[in-house]
């Protein structure tokens, strides 16, 4: 994944890129949304960021299973029920992702599966073949 300055769009400070490029011979891997749910099934603890990074952390581990790391992820879409939370919002995101900064888009929703205050999902690629 490369991402790529533009001069036509505005820069902001949060964590993510305005262009992603994916690399030629790259397979795309769509993740379904991805709830805040603990290993054991239960929704996790805490507020929107808190949930966040439970649900981040659960997409990155399907992308895993078919050999996408978080370097990997171009794009990302969270849903949350309260915008107001964005800056630990982003806190919670960078923390998971490290250094990566895909694509992303921010949509607050009245409501989410399960009760839950945030929800992701990702495109990642991966070489072809792998």
């Amino acid at each position: 994944m490369t991402a790529e300055p533009t001069t036509t769009a505005a820069t902001t400070p949060a964590p993510y890129s305005p262009l992603v490029r994916c690399p030629a011979g790259a397979e795309l891997v769509f993740v379904s949304g991805q709830l805040p749910v603990t290993a054991g099934g239960q929704l996790a603890d805490g507020g929107p960021a808190a949930q966040l990074a439970v649900a981040l952390g659960n997409a990155l581990e399907v992308a895993r299973s078919a050999g996408a790391g978080p370097a990997d992820v171009v794009k990302v879409t969270v849903y949350t029920t309260d915008l107001s939370s964005m800056d630990e919002l982003n806190r919670a995101y960078t923390e998971v992702l490290g250094g990566a900064r895909p694509a992303r888009t921010t949509v607050e929703v009245s409501r989410l599966p399960r009760g839950a205050l945030a929800e992701v999902d990702l495109v990642a690629t991966v070489p072809t073949g792998r």
